[in-house]
């Protein structure tokens, strides 16, 4: 329900970098149709990055979700984009206050948890809560999906789906970042390929899965691969720095990861943050345990 006649107003609760994402298409692609409303976000750069660019007043600002979620009704919609544990009492408050909300996947790293905010949703029929499956509305996978359901070619018999994650955006998530430990976060296979699940079901239509086997492990983020001779706990400590690929140095002062984690305005800021930040530290010797490398073998009705 529309809180008045004018721009669609947001509130962003996370503004990491799925968050800042959603933020700049709104401000590139719907310019004077939308307005930011409120944000929940701990990180006083990232405050910092909001207030400046969207001119937020202070007041609009919150360092958590629980201060947000005791003010009545801020926006007609609320953007959550936090952690994926946080997802669930999130969107129940957010609901019991009137929001639509748009919701970062995974829904939760729990499946008794996901069953419970579809139930819950279901009791407010005039609100929506939308799933960020993108990839369901890309050209390529809409082409994929429009060939399928012709039949052109014939049936489906076997589709092979790779899920080919970046070098720098695995290093950044799954290796320094917050979702590099199963039991503080969640397996790979739900924090990263829920939307591979997704993009499969959904070309496939109403087809259900019979049976699933997966496997994965740990061979190549890990201490064993750590040389203690040349490389260093951190990356600004190392000598081997300029020539590898993994460098927090260039990942975080080049276009790679485009998010509002540090100070960007120069080199020596990148490197002032990195020095003490999770993020600057030697891809080999982290505290990462979810896979690097996992294969999985679905079996759905007809074969």
């Amino acid at each position: 329900m529309r809180k008045n006649d004018g721009a669609i107003t947001f509130s962003v609760i996370g503004l990491g970098g799925r968050g800042s994402v959603y933020l700049n298409a709104l401000e590139e692609d719907f310019k004077g149709s939308y307005a930011l409303a409120a944000i929940a976000e701990p990180d006083k750069l990232k405050q910092a990055w909001a207030k400046e660019r969207f001119g937020l007043s202070e007041d609009l600002i919150f360092d958590t979700d629980k201060e947000f979620l005791v003010r009545e009704r801020l926006s007609d919609v609320a953007i959550v984009s936090t952690q994926d544990k946080l997802h669930k009492d999130e969107v129940i408050k957010l609901l019991d206050k009137g929001y639509d909300i748009i919701l970062e996947k995974p829904i939760s790293t729990r499946l008794d948890e996901v069953m419970e905010i579809y139930g819950y949703a279901r009791q407010y029929p005039h609100q929506v809560v939308v799933v960020c499956h993108v990839l369901r509305y890309t050209p390529f996978f809409n082409t994929i999906k429009r060939i399928i359901d012709s039949k052109e070619l014939g049936n489906v018999v076997t589709i092979a789906h790779n899920e080919n994650i970046g070098y720098y955006h695995f290093a950044h998530s799954y290796v320094r970042g917050p979702w590099n430990n199963a039991l503080t976060s969640a397996p790979l296979a739900v924090t990263k390929s829920c939307h591979d699940f997704d993009i499969l079901l959904y070309i496939l239509g109403d087809k259900r899965a019979n049976r699933i086997a997966s496997f994965g492990g740990l061979s190549y983020f890990c201490k064993k691969n750590f040389d203690e001779g040349k490389m260093a706990d951190y990356c600004m400590d190392c000598s081997i720095e300029q020539s590898c690929a993994y460098s927090a140095l260039k990942i975080y002062s080049g276009k790679k990861i485009k998010s509002v984690v540090f100070d960007l305005s120069s080199v020596d800021k990148v490197r002032e943050n990195l020095g003490s930040s999770r993020y600057g530290r030697c891809v080999f010797n982290c505290d990462n345990n979810v896979v690097d490398h996992q294969s999985t073998i679905i079996e759905f009705d007809d074969g």
